[in-house]
């Protein structure tokens, strides 16, 4: 690419700002530098860019992007810091004041240039590399040299050529002379030769012709033996591939008899299976249908009732209060605990559901263990006459749990008030509307 004459045709040289720079490149830079970071500012020190640094490389390059705003200088000053000094470091290494209308193109490509000078600076603008003219004039006299070298060069090559080439000439002369004495020579036993062949010829020519017959013979008798050996030989393998092919045969029809005995043997399993899968679906219609009938003849037997605006619950006629109403006969909370502790084992049993603590059932004197409690079995009585207060509450609470996990088992939530019968409420209500 030639290094002088051509002109910014996107941009005119006084129409140039710093907003039209998409990269700066520095090369060959005097002081060595671990880390360059640079700066772009105007002469009186507002900064206009500071890029990020880039570490152990020899040339930098950064690519910039100003807008119309902080781009339209015409002239700054470039400044490259060694970002490895720290932030205390503010004498720059390199300081060069740009003027973008003094430029001058050199190239598309950085790669096509000649070695640079000394802290050349390259602006790339949309249509190619600019540098300052006297850098360019002497990357251009530079470029001059290389090429009269490489033409001495050439000049010297094709003297050292011609040389070879004369001597390689007056080599073939020489040859050629002596290959046309090797050829009169030649002919001349040539010559000789003939005759004496016309001399014996007549006598040999019937020799030749029974001696190439008899070499035909031969051969043709030994290519017949070849084919009578590898006819042979293809009847054995034939013979060999037809057992084989018999033997597979007969596996693969006794295979074929053991699949469709095993297909059979499936197909009247899949039948089995379905009418076992319809009995069980038949038997679990008629375990639900069962289930339903017990559940409301329990129902029907064990009535549940709210009175005194939901804070006492009634069961077969007998009440049992809340924790805040307490006016009810021991003799009563103890029937009514009867009921519900019979209730809650024959839902336990119905539901196949089993509960934690185990329900000892018996009238109006009925009881609660605690099968993993310390000691290993403690009874907790359901009514109050003739027991401890705490224990009779603390088998309330128990009983309480036992219809809690009854309603969890089921999936349904438990009653705001912590009532025993206000949960079985709940329970058998929605398993007969279920």
């Amino acid at each position: 690419a030639p290094l002088l004459g051509n002109l910014n045709k996107m941009v005119l040289p006084e129409q140039r700002r710093l907003c039209h720079v998409k990269t700066i490149a520095v090369r060959n830079v005097a002081r060595p530098l671990r880390s360059f970071r640079l700066e772009l500012s105007t002469e009186h020190g507002k900064i206009l860019l500071e890029a990020e640094p880039r570490a152990h490389c020899l040339n930098p390059s950064w690519s910039i992007h100003l807008d119309k705003q902080a781009g339209v200088y015409p002239e700054f000053v470039l400044k490259l810091y060694d970002s490895t000094a720290g932030e205390s470091s503010s004498n720059p290494g390199v300081e060069i004041k740009i003027s973008l209308e003094s430029l001058m193109y050199t190239t598309k490509e950085l790669a096509q240039l000649p070695p640079f000078p000394t802290n050349t600076v390259l602006l790339e603008f949309p249509d190619g590399w600019y540098t300052f003219k006297k850098i360019a004039r002497t990357m251009s006299l530079r470029t001059e040299r290389i090429r009269l070298a490489a033409l001495s060069v050439n000049k010297a090559s094709r003297s050292v050529r011609l040389s070879d080439l004369a001597s390689t000439c007056r080599k073939f002369f020489q040859e050629r002379q002596k290959i046309k004495e090797i050829e009169y020579k030649s002919t001349s036993y040539a010559s000789r030769v003939a005759s004496l062949v016309e001399r014996q010829g007549l006598l040999s020519k019937k020799a030749v012709k029974k001696a190439e017959a008899r070499e035909r013979i031969t051969s043709l008798k030994q290519q017949c033996e070849c084919v009578a050996k590898r006819i042979e030989t293809g009847k054995d393998t034939v013979i060999a591939k037809r057992q084989a092919l018999l033997n597979k045969n007969q596996i693969l029809l006794k295979s074929h008899k053991e699949l469709q005995a095993v297909q059979r043997e499936l197909s009247n399993a899949e039948s089995f299976i379905q009418t076992q899968r319809s009995r069980e679906r038949w038997l679990r219609d008629h375990l639900d249908a069962r289930k339903l009938k017990m559940l409301t003849q329990l129902q029907l037997v064990y009535p549940i009732a709210s009175v005194s605006q939901g804070r006492s619950y009634m069961i077969r006629d007998a009440c049992l209060p809340g924790p805040d109403n307490q006016a009810v006969e021991d003799e009563e909370v103890s029937t009514a605990l009867g009921y519900v502790s019979h209730l809650v084992k024959m839902l336990s049993k119905y539901l196949e559901a089993p509960v934690r603590y185990t329900l000892n059932h018996s009238a109006s004197r009925s009881s609660l263990r605690d099968p993993i409690s310390e000691p290993p079995i403690v009874e907790y009585p359901l009514y109050i006459r003739g027991t401890d207060r705490s224990r009779f509450e603390q088998g309330l609470t128990l009983l309480n749990k036992d219809v809690e996990q009854l309603l969890h088992s089921r999936g349904l939530p438990c009653s705001e008030i912590r009532h025993p019968l206000a949960n079985l409420d709940i329970l058998v209500t929605t398993e007969v509307l279920l």
